[in-house]
């Protein structure tokens, strides 16, 4: 292969290997490439990072030209020394170029088409141009395909950790769900065993109470124990002979004689404590100092019983009272004072008797008690309506012939039903 004459080498020296043309504006870039400052940089136009050498295909991360001077001095002079030439060729006769002269003489190559050297030199740059053109949009679409599988990933490692994340704290909700239910269910049995070592403590010291009142029976002479078993057998005969023969009497209460701050049902058959006075007539039958009331019928003779529900809360007194007892004013809660009751105060039942009251060691506080009036006989008797034992009874009652009427006496703001 022939080599190339001096002025050729310095011809291809200094041309882009982009345009084929000489160097306008060269740059040199980081592999040492050098090209025109225009073509590089359209060649490089729409991209980012990865710049790529047309040549040698090397990347760079960042666009970086560095001038040449050097280079456009040495264009410059190739450019002058094809410019010189060309002048001589066309001005001495029987200098062209070889290849011009066999396909203008040959027979063989007659039928070739023959272009200036410059037009065909510009065709060709044009073309090469064209392909160039396309070689960023190329290198574009292959870096986003690089870049893509990336993006791809990031977005399922997203997708997962979030999916992670969702598990996690269902998983926490489920956890403080069981301990709060495991805490309540803790509370519960804690709660139960509580209530049993309550009942359990209760019953011993009911059994207590029972092995001590039966040690003291037994320490008792034989004529008071047997006076004291004679009364209970009378007690449970007169409750029987009550209820066979004298049915529970329907009592209503009085309006004129309740305390202000008592509130009576529609129907009289039941009273509680008000939040406070009320407006009503200051008329002689009313209690204005205790929160008495009266129940409407009175009796003079013969045997009756009704029944008081009391319930479990608040304190209250009830029984018979002479219909003479003062209304105005404080009045003794006891027979000499014309009432014949018991009362519950400070979670004790206490009989209102004369002297003093008299404590009732009851194994169960009443909620409904039974008054049994036997006007003749002189006996006022309070039974518990729900167990049937005696609570207490009055048995030397003198009524002096007068009038008595069922009595109540509302101390906790709660009802008592008649």
């Amino acid at each position: 292969m022939a080599s190339q004459s001096p002025s050729e080498s310095l011809q291809g020296e200094a041309s882009c290997s982009i345009c084929l043309g000489y160097f306008q504006e060269p740059v040199s870039i980081p592999c040492g490439h050098n090209f025109c400052r225009e073509c590089i940089t359209r060649c490089w136009e729409g991209l980012e990072a990865n710049f790529s050498c047309p040549q040698c295909r090397q990347t760079a991360s960042h666009k970086s030209f560095r001038p040449s001077r050097e280079l456009a001095k040495i264009a410059e002079i190739a450019q002058q020394s094809e410019l010189a030439s060309r002048q001589r060729s066309s001005g001495a006769r029987g200098t062209s170029s070889p290849s011009a002269l066999v396909c203008d003489r040959s027979q063989a190559h007659r039928l070739h088409t023959v272009l200036p050297a410059e037009e065909a030199a510009q065709e060709y740059k044009v073309k090469h141009w064209d392909v160039l053109a396309a070689f960023p949009a190329h290198q574009k679409s292959l870096g986003k395909g690089k870049t893509q599988p990336s993006e791809k990933t990031k977005n399922e490692g997203k997708k997962i950790v979030c999916e992670f994340e969702q598990l996690h704290q269902f998983l926490k909700d489920q956890e403080r769900l069981l301990l709060t239910q495991l805490a309540d269910l803790d509370r519960a049995i804690t709660r139960v065993q509580e209530e049993a070592v309550v009942k359990v403590s209760e019953e011993m010291a009911h059994l207590d109470t029972l092995i001590w009142e039966m040690e003291g029976k037994f320490q008792q002479p034989a004529s008071k124990f047997l006076l004291v078993r004679a009364q209970s057998i009378w007690a449970s005969t007169l409750l029987l002979t009550h209820l066979v023969l004298h049915p529970t009497a329907s009592i209503t209460l009085d309006p004129d004689t309740a305390h202000p701050d008592l509130i009576l049902s529609e129907d009289r058959k039941s009273v509680r404590r008000g939040e406070g006075r009320q407006d009503l007539p200051d008329n002689p039958e009313r209690f204005d100092y205790w929160p008495f009331v009266l129940g409407y019928q009175s009796f003079a003779t013969g045997r009756h019983c009704w029944e008081v529900e009391v319930g479990d809360e608040g304190d209250w007194a009830i029984g018979v009272a002479k219909e003479s007892i003062a209304r105005k004013g404080q009045l003794s809660l006891c027979p000499k004072g014309g009432i014949w009751g018991v009362e519950k105060w400070g979670g004790q039942v206490r009989a209102l008797t004369t002297r003093k009251v008299t404590l009732l060691p009851l194994r169960v506080l009443p909620r409904r008690v039974s008054v049994h009036l036997d006007y003749a006989g002189g006996t006022v008797a309070f039974f518990d309506a729900d167990e049937g034992g005696l609570i207490f009874i009055f048995s030397r009652a003198s009524f002096t012939g007068e009038r008595v009427r069922p009595w109540l006496w509302v101390v906790g703001a709660r009802e008592q039903k008649k």
